[in-house]
This record gives structure tokens, C-alpha cells and sequence, in this order.
């Protein structure tokens, strides 16, 4: 039977247990996630954790679902093993009425054929398969990729380690005022998130420096089971004349190489993002963000 949780009725050892044995198994699904991310998320439940579906929760005038920042994909999540009778459908009418308004993010293993009156819209993610050798990945790189990289590589650039408190705050002085909608708030939850992973052993943060040890670029990955997932880089200007992305890619893919691992670009729909993406050989592979607007006049205008 499928039905729904308050979020102080969930099982989060039984939920965790199922995200981590899921076939489709993403870092975000986890309740320690949810619970920075979306405080007050509930859930719609199949059986005894057979399968889950996360339900980011904000009450204002409405109770409403929505994706939170720094959290690609959610959706139903089903145990290894367990054969899932029911679909996206049945999950989503069991949403109570309560809820006046949902856009939520399935994950791309979800069948997106959803009969209910959603409104669906594709989202690009892009994904590189690292088990081949170096020099084989490299050659499926763009043209234009591979010149950039051979172009980074004549500027005496390094990589190594560094914090996911250094990179946010790298990100924030250095492409900050493009994100307008992010707040210093939201970047807190992403430091918090970023803490809670790596206390778990699930982060790794890199930066580039130039000959002169000043940082240009740097960026923070997820490492959870067999996926490095890009959660949030950029450079600076001297960065971006040097290529300084497209070096730290390089040696990324380089290092992980000939391994049972993906890299996971968190997508973009914006098209030199996704081209820059692309480039490095990785394939696009969809999901689906589902939105339904139940609200009354004249609110339901505010969100078409």
C-alpha cells in the first residue's frame, strides 16, 4: 500500500536503507540531505520502505513541494530487489489535497509517463562513463574541449586539494552576482550539506592555481557509490583565460579513470553550459520536473 508520511512519522533508518540499496540510489535522497535541505519534508511510502518519494515541504499561505536549491533530481526511489508494481502516477495521487502546489524533480531512472494533471518539462544532465583508459576518454573529446585543455596545460597550472568552505566562498566572490536568486542563506545550507557529506566521506573539493599559487579556479564533488557528482565550481577571470576549468575537468577525469565510476555533471539547460559539458565526451541523460498548479484564483496567476 502506498501512503503518505508526515515527516515525523518516517522511519529515517528504514529510509536511509532503502536510499542506499536503491537501484538508483542518489546522495540527495538521504534523510540527513533532506533534512538541510527541506527541514520539513515529508514522504509518500510503498509498503515497508520498498520504495520512497521525498516531498520537499514549504507551508506558507499553501502547503506546497518544491525542488530545493542544490538538489538535482529526487522521485521515487525503489529497493534493490524489489520489482515496483506501481508508477509515478499512483505515487503523485497520493499526494493529500493540502498540497496547492508542486514542482519537484523526479530522478532519471523515473518513467516520466505520469496520468495525472502534472505539467512535465525535460531538464538536460550529462553523464561520463570513467572505465576506459585516459588517452580513450580523451579522444572522445571535443574538439574544441581537447584544444582548451592542451591550452590549459601550457600555463603552468596545478591542482590539489582543498576545502568545500573555500570553494564556496570562492564561488560566491567570483560568480555570486550571476545567481541572483541564491541567498546567503542558501549558501549556508550548501556549506552545511557539504560539512555533513564530508563527514560521511562523500566530498571532494579541488582547486587550480596559477604559477604564482593564486587560486583561479576550484569546484566541490559529491562521491557517493559509483557517481562524482559536480555540485557547484567556477573560476575567476584570470581563470577563465587560462582555461583553469577545463584543466581541472582533465585531471579529474584522469584520476578517475579506468574505474567503475560516473561522472555526473549535474546537467544544464543553459546551452554553452551543457556544450562546455558535452565536450568531455559525456552522454545526456533526462529527467523530468513535474509541476501541478492546484492553487485558487487569483494565486494560481502568480505561478503560471
Amino acid at each position: 500500500m502506498i501512503r503518505f508520511y508526515k515527516h515525523e512519522e518516517i522511519d529515517k533508518f528504514k529510509w536511509d536503507e532503502c536510499i542506499k540499496n536503491a537501484n538508483n540510489s542518489l546522495i540527495y535522497g538521504y534523510s540527513w540531505y533532506l533534512d538541510i535541505a527541506s527541514p520539513s519534508w515529508n514522504a509518500v511510502i510503498l509498503g515497508d520502505y520498498h520504495a520512497v518519494m521525498p516531498l520537499p515541504t514549504v507551508k506558507k499561505i499553501f502547503t506546497m513541494a518544491y525542488q530545493p536549491f542544490f538538489t538535482q533530481q529526487l522521485g521515487i526511489f525503489i529497493s534493490a530487489g524489489y520489482e515496483l508494481q506501481a508508477g509515478i502516477t499512483e505515487f503523485f495521487q497520493t499526494i493529500p489535497a493540502d498540497y496547492k502546489y508542486i514542482n519537484v524533480c523526479l530522478n532519471e531512472k523515473n518513467d516520466s509517463g505520469a496520468k495525472v494533471n502534472f505539467e512535465l518539462k525535460r531538464r538536460n544532465n550529462y553523464l561520463l562513463y570513467l572505465h576506459q583508459s585516459y588517452e580513450q576518454l580523451f579522444k572522445g573529446f571535443s574538439d574544441h574541449n581537447r584544444r582548451n585543455v592542451n591550452k590549459s596545460k601550457k600555463n603552468d597550472l596545478t591542482i590539489s586539494d582543498t576545502t568545500h568552505e573555500s570553494v564556496v566562498k570562492f564561488y560566491i566572490e567570483n560568480k555570486g552576482n550571476d545567481t541572483a536568486k541564491v541567498s546567503i542563506e542558501d549558501y549556508d545550507r550548501l556549506n552545511k550539506l557539504l560539512d555533513e557529506a564530508c563527514k560521511r566521506g562523500f566530498v571532494t573539493c579541488k582547486q587550480v592555481k596559477d604559477e604564482t599559487g593564486n587560486c583561479v579556479a576550484c569546484a566541490a564533488f559529491y562521491i557517493h557509490q559509483n557517481r562524482l557528482i559536480y555540485q557547484i565550481g567556477t573560476s575567476n577571470d584570470e581563470g577563465r583565460d587560462l582555461r583553469a576549468m577545463y584543466f581541472l575537468f582533465d585531471r579529474l577525469i584522469s584520476e578517475y579513470s579506468e574505474q567503475n565510476m560516473v561522472l555526473d555533471f549535474e546537467g544544464s539547460d543553459i546551452e554553452g553550459v551543457g556544450r562546455f559539458f558535452s565536450g568531455f565526451g559525456a552522454l545526456l541523460v533526462p529527467y523530468h520536473r513535474l509541476i501541478a498548479n492546484r492553487l485558487p484564483w487569483p494565486f494560481n496567476l502568480l505561478k503560471k
